[in-house]
């Protein structure tokens, strides 16, 4: 009997070249984790083909380390979490738990309150941490919720030495503050999560990726309802970031994009500001300190409301281009066009 086995595409093909013999029961002794397995059986009666069911998800939150690492958990108390290190035997997690030998760990709660400003906390700066599954798990089973606990993982991940968090899911719901400064401080962090919530409320993304210095590309922004102060300072001190992310809102909320982007010394564009009113310190030190900056394009028709322009253009770059795309006057330097920018307006 000669067996072959091959991958494509998470499917695991293995042939049995069986001569002069009929077999019905066949054990692989393989198990592809997530995967289905093809069995191909070739007999001199025709070929038999059986696809195994994949391994069920596990729903928890997965940690990858590049080296030895201990995950410990700050303001712990009242919280129910468990660990494994094969997402099958589970362990009550501790105050201070290692990851295992091959550098891996499991975490999952049930915590329906939130975990309200508690954090993560690991002790090797050097080993950069590859994070994702589910956030929900880490408050319980169900991989969709109705309505999120105020504060639920707002700073969870704060100074984290997280480098992807591409494959990390969170929710389509937000609440307040729901994810206020998650990963503020996470100066390793590349790969950023999706966000897929299109409703926003007050502060859900205060300072999300604030001090992200390593963060290159922005996840998207779909929301078009905004909230007071969602995005306040969300992607400030984002040192490295080139490219800011579309806004596709219209109708925007006081202080909706305050301080979003302050300090982002590498951004060079702003996004096309879309809206025609604006609102109460709307974008109010918006790109603030961005010192690359050379190019706003802004849709406006109506600036009366207070503060909305405040500073906002403040300490970029000594020259740019202006597009005015109504052509309504806008007052000189930083709270409107900076002194020594080229203003275009329509003809």
């Amino acid at each position: 009997m000669r067996k072959i086995g091959k991958l494509f595409n998470k499917t695991l093909v293995v042939d049995y070249n069986i001569e002069n013999t009929l077999r019905k029961d066949i054990q692989l002794g393989v198990k592809v984790k997530n995967s289905k397995i093809l069995i191909k059986e070739r007999t001199n009666n025709g070929n038999t083909e059986i696809i195994s069911k994949p391994d069920p998800p596990i729903k928890a939150i997965k940690f990858t380390a590049t080296g030895p690492q201990t995950i410990a958990l700050w303001d712990y108390d009242g919280l129910s979490l468990m660990y494994s290190y094969d997402g099958h035997s589970w362990n009550d997690f501790v105050e201070e738990t290692n990851f295992n030998e091959d550098n891996i760990i499991y975490i999952k709660g049930d915590n329906p309150e939130g975990f309200n400003w508690s954090q993560f906390m690991f002790s090797n700066n050097d080993s950069l941490i590859d994070v994702e599954g589910n956030i929900l798990y880490l408050i319980g089973e169900s991989d969709t919720i109705e309505e999120l606990p105020e504060d639920c993982f707002a700073y969870l991940f704060s100074g984290a030495p997280i480098k992807d968090a591409s494959k990390l899911i969170l929710t389509s719901t937000v609440s307040e503050s729901c994810y206020s400064q998650t990963f503020m401080g996470c100066d390793k962090l590349v790969n950023a999560p999706k966000l897929p919530a299109i409703n926003l409320v007050p502060h859900c993304y205060n300072a999300m990726f604030s001090g992200c210095s390593s963060l290159v590309k922005v996840p998207e922004l779909p929301a078009t309802t905004l909230a007071e102060n969602c995005y306040y300072l969300m992607f400030s001190e984002c040192t490295s970031l080139t490219t800011a992310p579309k806004l596709p809102a219209t109708t925007l909320a006081d202080s909706c994009y305050q301080n979003m982007f302050q300090g982002c010394t590498s951004l060079v564009s702003s996004p096309k500001l879309l809206a025609t009113t604006l609102a109460d310190k709307c974008y109010n030190s918006m790109f603030i300190y961005c010192t690359s900056l050379n190019h706003v394009t802004i849709y406006a028709n109506d600036i009366s409301a207070t503060g909305c322009l405040s500073d906002w253009l403040t300490g970029v770059a000594a020259t740019g281009t202006f597009e005015n795309k109504t052509g309504i006057t806008y007052p000189e330097g930083g709270n409107g066009i900076p002194s020594g920018w080229t203003e275009i307006k329509p003809e």
